[in-house]
């Protein structure tokens, strides 16, 4: 874990009040050896939980980065990747653990294919049920994006044979643990940070993908992904908040503001008339509950952004509200 003028990985988490979980993550790493080319980089992002002072206690050989203000999932990476040096970059959630095999296999694999920007295991829970990691496009981009149409998500690739094993194209990739490509994050200037959290890895991916970088699933590699451990600490209708904000910046991004506006209208008219005819019946009808709490999220976001996001297409971190 020493730090060389260039090393082969560096590993980067991104914790906020996660002492627990980046510990058992940690240590997991460590009790297995972390190969000499590897640094590990911590960027908390003002924990209040002793993450900082359980890191330097525990793991003095971790380089800790920490933020006085919670600066978001997107800056937080980019701050962490750019303070590194390693040619290979991978994002791992405190919640995420991976053997040092896994990871020199999904290194292998990108050393052998130098046209993927990234690539990732299939992402599993603590009793082995698949987490889905590893997705297609928003609908509208499929249909908007010819080069998208073509080059679908979940299609084989043909790649050299390998302990990696089967290799199918991903759109996207969740960011719990992915390995980037130092190149691909330079080529593309990182994460976008206006985006607090969420959708800041379909952005990544789809500007990778634009620029010709190829995103893989390595379908026979596993990690243990236990899930949304940060975020349960955050109000749910915050985290709504949040999603959707970064779901429209993409769309503003990856498609301009037309197509932006016309889906959010369509979000603001659809999920109206929804939580108009469901409310009635989901007073009676547990089963109907879910889809009138969904649509309801949606519709008050749309509501609640009727204002300038709306009319500008000021969507993101700058337009959901703080914690």
């Amino acid at each position: 874990m020493d730090s060389p003028s260039s090393l082969r990985l560096s590993i980067v988490y991104v914790s906020w009040n996660t002492t627990e979980e980046l510990r058992k993550s940690l240590e997991a790493l460590i009790a297995t050896g972390i190969p000499e080319d590897t640094e590990v980089l911590v960027v908390d992002n003002a924990s209040t939980d002793g993450t900082p002072e359980e890191v330097r206690a525990i793991f003095p050989r971790v380089r800790l980065i920490v933020n006085t203000e919670n600066r978001g999932f997107a800056a937080a990476f980019n701050q962490g990747w750019r303070a590194a040096t390693g040619r290979f970059c991978l994002l791992l959630n405190p919640d995420t653990s991976i053997t040092p095999a896994t990871i020199s296999i999904m290194l292998g694999f990108m050393e052998s294919c130098s046209t993927f920007g990234a690539c990732a295991p299939v992402l599993v829970g603590e009793t082995g049920e698949t987490t889905d990691n590893a997705r297609p496009f928003p609908p509208l981009t499929l249909r908007l994006d010819k080069q998208v149409r073509s080059r679908p998500h979940g299609e084989p690739l043909n790649v050299p044979t390998g302990p990696w094993g089967r290799v199918t194209r991903a759109h996207w990739l969740m960011g719990a643990c992915v390995l980037l490509r130092r190149e691909a994050l330079e080529a593309t200037g990182g994460f976008d940070e206006g985006y607090f959290l969420y959708a800041e890895d379909i952005d990544w991916c789809y500007r990778a993908f634009c620029a010709d970088w190829e995103v893989a699933l390595l379908e026979d590699r596993r990690a243990v992904h236990l899930g949304g451990r940060s975020a349960a600490q955050v109000e749910w209708g915050l985290s709504m908040q949040r999603l959707y904000d970064g779901y429209f910046r993409f769309l503003t991004r990856a498609h301009g503001g037309i197509a932006a506006r016309a889906n959010f209208l369509w979000w603001l008219f659809k999920c109206g008339g929804t939580v108009v005819l469901l409310a009635p019946f989901s007073l009676f009808s547990p089963s109907l509950q879910t889809g009138y709490t969904h649509n309801m999220a949606r519709f008050r976001f749309c509501l609640t952004h009727l204002g300038a996001p709306f009319l500008l297409c000021r969507f993101g971190r700058n337009h959901a509200p703080p914690g």
